[in-house]
This record gives C-alpha cells, sequence and structure tokens, in this order.
C-alpha cells in the first residue's frame, strides 16, 4: 500500500474478524476526509466490509454472529445458559500464545474489557466470577503471568491490597 497516512493493516485480527483486502474509499459531500472501506472475514465464515475507523475503534468485532447477551437474560435462556454462551464469546475473542489465553477485543487502557447484562466488567474478573465465584471486597485479580492481556484462568489468582500495592511498586523497579 502507499500513502502516508495509511498502514497496510491486511491480515490484522481484530476481535472475530481478519482484514483481508482494502475495498473502496468514500468521501462524503461537503467533508474534507475520506473514510477507507476493508474487505473482512469473520471466524463464522462471513465475508464483510467496514471501515478502518469502526475496526480500529473496536466498533466492529464481528459480522453480527457474536451474540448479544448485554440486554439482560431473555425469557429463552437461563442464567447458567446465558453464562455459557458469554464463556464461549470470551473464548472466540481470545487466541493462545504459549500458555496465555490473550485477549483480542476491546481495551480500556491495559486492561480487557467486556459488559454482561449491561455491567461493564475487565475480563479476568468475570472469568473469575464464572469459575470461582464472586470476589470478596478489597480483593483483586492478578495476572501470574504479567500480561494484562492474559485471561487464562490458571494464570489468575486473587490478592489483597497490599499485595497489589508491592507488586506494582516492583514491576516499576523491573523497567527502571
Amino acid at each position: 500500500m502507499t500513502g502516508n497516512y495509511k498502514k497496510d493493516i491486511i491480515g490484522l485480527k481484530k476481535g472475530m474478524i481478519t482484514i483481508v483486502s482494502f475495498a473502496y474509499y468514500f468521501r462524503k459531500p461537503g467533508y474534507n476526509y475520506r473514510r477507507s472501506y476493508w474487505n473482512c472475514i469473520c471466524k463464522c465464515g462471513n465475508e464483510v466490509i467496514f471501515s478502518r475507523k469502526h475496526i480500529f475503534e473496536c466498533k466492529r468485532l464481528s459480522c453480527g454472529c457474536w451474540p448479544r447477551l448485554n440486554a439482560g437474560v431473555d425469557s429463552i435462556r437461563t442464567p447458567e445458559e446465558c453464562k455459557k454462551a458469554k464463556m464461549d464469546c470470551i473464548l472466540n475473542m481470545s487466541h493462545w500464545e504459549g500458555e496465555c489465553l490473550i485477549w483480542d477485543g476491546y481495551c480500556d487502557g491495559k486492561y480487557p474489557m467486556t459488559s454482561y447484562l449491561n455491567i461493564k466488567y475487565v475480563v479476568g474478573r468475570l472469568i473469575w466470577i464464572f469459575e470461582k465465584g464472586s470476589i470478596p471486597p478489597k480483593k483483586y485479580i492478578n495476572h501470574t503471568c504479567n500480561c494484562d492481556k492474559c485471561i487464562n484462568i490458571k494464570h489468575l489468582k486473587l490478592i489483597d491490597i497490599g499485595e497489589n500495592r508491592r507488586g506494582k511498586k516492583h514491576k516499576k523497579k523491573q523497567r527502571l
């Protein structure tokens, strides 16, 4: 690709979609900018076209096949079925790198985020709640592998505020 304002993003994976090729440019009448659109393929096999802006702002993470559980529990699904469907979605939005299960979806700062039943969660906390039950007050989820995007339950442990602060100081010393 040529041009100094855009990157070659072919092959990039965002959520459940993979960018395959450039599709076209579109310029709205009266606007100075043009938007690039890209051919994408979803994990389910559907071929779709999304704008680069929507892909990078994580507004389009699938073709629409990803179940929408954020509207609340509907009358068809039991809470256990909703939990299982959400876990399946989380696993579809991640990939393995060695022993770490890396989140490919939206991140708020450095932590993976998702919503479940209209509540925004850090993905690691939601997985902990699904697998091991509620998190006591003043307790934190720590990544033993030091990868903030890892959501492997085997790499998550429950710690208190003191351990969390000591861990942050230790990480800062390692960076220096």
